[in-house]
């Protein structure tokens, strides 16, 4: 996926500060904060410690990112044929790492940050409008915000952990390592190399290394597995509101239905793509769906019900108190059973 995916996860981040923040809700509106005088306690009655599992959550998801985005693929492919720098030619002899090299993508990686950065401002419009009409609450606008960024986070750390473990070969991975070779060294490979010679795979020596690396993490494609969290994300948080909901109506089931397949098609077509691009072997794609879909349930189906209502509306939690102090300058926190 690249170090540059580390922005849009940034900013998904902050849009799930923005959730966490009681600031935004106002007592008479949402009834989420009560408002007091000096002296007496100021209650945020929807937070409870059980949200620390999220945040954590989405910590660890950021940071298992960034190690696997540093660490080298393995020289020894868990599947398929391995990669012997000192005997690149042997390659040529495998019919699954053959396709041609293409120099650019049919759906670029950025298309993908884009495309989860649009679906998060859609959810918390979505979630706004609900709230601003009644339905909804500070309380479901954080979750749903806080839950999309917790799959997106965890999507992003397993594929890019389990990336270099497996050290599979892309599908175009023959003509990466020639179009490397022929061009890196004087040392003849033989007809292979001919067509080649002139054609690096980057003009700057350290972005071709990059590239030749990159060729060793096909399994499981971050492309499929990122857009169907997202798409699976988003279409479960509709359906609850629009589709299968308490509130929902023919038009709603309509229109939202018609927004849950344009979802799930965006993420079926930008998958397919990988394999047609050569990037990725056709099961690299169905695990990296299958991967994206399992997390965003999880993060789903564990904050809202099958109606769409929050599981946790939580009298019996633990309570986080913001009180005025007399010893200390500012409010102290607490948490009171």
């Amino acid at each position: 996926m690249g170090a540059p995916y580390r922005i849009p996860l940034v900013v998904l981040l902050a849009l799930a500060v923005v959730a966490l923040s009681p600031s935004v809700a106002t007592a008479e509106e949402f009834h989420s904060i009560e408002f007091v005088e000096e002296g007496e306690e100021t209650l945020v009655e929807w937070w409870t410690p059980r949200y620390l599992v999220g945040y954590g959550l989405i910590g660890l998801g950021l940071t298992g990112y960034i190690v696997g985005d540093q660490m080298s693929a393995r020289e020894e492919a868990r599947i398929g044929p391995s990669y012997d720098p000192e005997d690149p030619m042997e390659l040529t002899e495998f019919d699954d790492i053959d396709k041609p090299f293409r120099d650019s993508d049919t759906i670029p990686i950025a298309w993908v940050h884009g495309y989860m950065l649009g679906a998060a401002f859609a959810i918390a419009g979505l979630e706004a409008g609900q709230w601003r009409r009644g339905r909804g609450s500070g309380q479901r606008f954080h979750d749903a915000l806080i839950g999309f960024t917790e799959a997106s986070a965890l999507t992003a750390a397993l594929t890019s952990l389990v990336k270099p473990r497996f050290g599979r070969l892309r599908p175009d991975f023959a003509e990466r390592a020639l179009r490397y070779h022929c061009t890196q060294t004087e040392a003849s490979y033989g007809s292979d190399c001919d067509e080649f010679r002139d054609q690096p795979l980057h003009a700057s020596d350290r972005r071709s290394r990059r590239r030749l690396n990159d060729g060793k993490k096909s399994f499981f494609s971050g492309h499929a597995s990122n857009s169907f969290a997202i798409s699976t994300y988003t279409t479960l948080l509709i359906g609850g509101n629009h589709v299968w909901g308490d509130d929902a109506s023919t038009r709603s089931r309509i229109v939202g239905g018609s927004a849950q397949f344009l979802l799930m098609g965006s993420a079926a077509f930008i998958s397919a793509t990988r394999v047609t691009d050569g990037r990725h072997h056709f099961s690299d794609v169905a695990t990296g769906a299958a991967v994206g879909t399992a997390i965003a349930k999880f993060s789903y189906w564990r904050r809202f019900d099958r109606s769409g209502n929050l599981r946790f509306r939580d009298r019996d939690w633990p309570h986080v108190v913001i009180r005025p102090s007399a010893e200390y300058t500012g409010p102290v926190l607490a948490v009171s059973w």
